[in-house]
């Protein structure tokens, strides 16, 4: 949350307060009071305030992207897309995609490249806070099964192209997963990785 009275350009902070607290993702409710005097409807938002998140591409096999395909149950459907983890509190950016990809996919990576810090995806007016951090990890090695649930698609740049553009049975379905992929893709051509 942010200090009542905190002031930007777009206005002050009149009030704000947790209206559910899930130890994760609060959503908080936020009046804010407009420069020229206007006390604007209060707005719910998530607050992400110090979550961060890692966005993990890796290349494994022939040149393959190693994505996941994971049930999604607050949407009841299943999500196609790179492993996507939270960062836990003092963990290190390459120990958590590492830790996030083993998990989802059951790959390791011999080397990881920082692409990204910021918000890669956000839902103005209704979140504040967060970042997230994307990594490409190359030469991808299968370790173990992945968790409960995921399953694994290894996929060529054509396939995922494919899945970007909506000419597949498989689609890259959440804003984060097809940001990252399209600035992967751009990443590895331009280096000459994939």
């Amino acid at each position: 949350m942010r200090p009542n009275g905190e002031k930007t350009d777009v206005g002050t902070i009149v009030s704000e307060e947790t209206v559910f607290g899930d130890g994760f993702l609060p959503v908080i409710k936020r009046v804010v009071r407009t420069p020229d005097g206007q006390t604007r409807e209060p707005q719910l938002l998530w607050d992400r305030t110090g979550k961060e998140f890692v966005v993990a591409v890796a290349i494994g096999p022939d040149d393959k992207f190693v994505l996941v395909k994971e049930p999604k149950y607050g949407q009841m459907e299943y999500s196609v897309g790179p492993a996507i983890g939270a960062i836990k509190q003092g963990e290190d950016i390459i120990n958590a995609a590492g830790r996030v990809l083993l998990a989802e996919t059951g790959y390791k990576v011999e080397r990881w490249y920082h692409l990204i810090t910021g918000t890669v995806i956000e839902i103005p007016d209704k979140s504040d806070g967060g970042g997230h951090h994307l990594m490409i990890g190359i030469n991808a090695v299968k370790k173990r099964e992945p968790e409960s649930g995921c399953q694994v698609i290894l996929a060529s740049r054509q396939a995922v192209e494919d899945m970007l553009w909506g000419r597949s049975s498989l689609r890259i379905d959440r804003a984060m997963g097809i940001a990252a992929m399209f600035l992967a893709i751009q990443f590895l051509a331009d280096r000459n990785l994939c």
